[in-house]
Order: structure tokens, then C-alpha cells, then sequence
């Protein structure tokens, strides 16, 4: 077996747990949108995003918008899963990080699957002013 594939695989499946693990314990210990501040610049909320990054197209209609979501996800993997085959060997950093937006985009759509919705949770800030999204 390649030691791309070795390096993929890995980092892969360490992502996909820790979102699993995480998104569960969120969606076990926290009623929907609460808020626990961590420190002066990372915070944690329950929230669920029903859109894409940055709640795009968070409120179309769901019997599209699912859907929709559904099939860009393949498409991505499928796209991620290439570029992983095609990598040159020894590119081990660049397949890990293919390994990790793997492992985050599998655990995203399985979210879809099951709830219509991306469980989302990280909140990094400056100030109240310059606030990243949740994610």
C-alpha cells in the first residue's frame, strides 16, 4: 500500500472521530444555542447550521436545500478521494490535509444525514466586534 494512502487514512479517521466524538458530546451536554465561554477568545456554542460555510443558503427551501447539500458532499469527497490518489508520494503533508478535509466533510454530511443540519460549535473572537463564525 502506498504510504500516501497510510498517511490519508490516518488522519482521516482521527478527524472523523474527534467531529463525531465532539458533536455528540455537544448535542448530549448542551440544550440547542448555549453558550459557555472558555476564555476572553474561544467560546463554545450548540448550534446547527443548515447551510453551507457561513450559513449560505441557510434558508432555502429544505426539500431542495438537503438535497442539494447531499450531492455537493459526494462531489467533494470524491474530488478530495482523487486528489489523494493522484498525490506524488512522500507528499505526506498534503495528503494528511486531504486526510483531514476528509474527515471533516465525512463527519459533516453524516450530520446531514441524520439531523438536516451540521452541528456547529466553535466560536473564536476578538472582541464582540470581530467575531469568526461558528463553526
Amino acid at each position: 500500500m502506498k504510504r500516501n494512502y497510510i498517511w490519508a487514512a490516518a488522519v482521516f479517521l482521527g478527524i472523523l472521530v474527534l467531529d463525531l466524538v465532539t458533536k455528540e458530546y455537544i448535542v448530549r451536554t448542551m440544550e440547542y444555542r448555549d453558550y459557555h465561554v472558555v476564555t476572553s477568545f474561544f467560546n463554545i456554542v450548540h448550534v446547527h447550521n443548515t447551510g453551507a460555510a457561513f450559513g449560505i443558503l441557510a434558508n432555502a427551501d429544505s426539500s431542495l436545500r438537503i438535497p442539494f447539500f447531499i450531492v455537493v458532499s459526494i462531489i467533494a469527497m470524491a474530488v478530495v478521494l482523487t486528489m489523494v490518489v493522484k498525490a506524488d508520494e512522500g507528499k505526506i503533508a498534503y495528503v494528511a490535509g486531504l486526510g483531514g478535509i476528509l474527515g471533516g466533510a465525512v463527519g459533516n454530511f453524516i450530520d446531514r444525514i441524520r439531523f438536516g443540519y451540521v452541528v456547529d460549535f466553535i466560536v473564536w473572537k476578538y472582541t464582540d466586534a470581530y467575531r469568526w463564525p461558528t463553526f
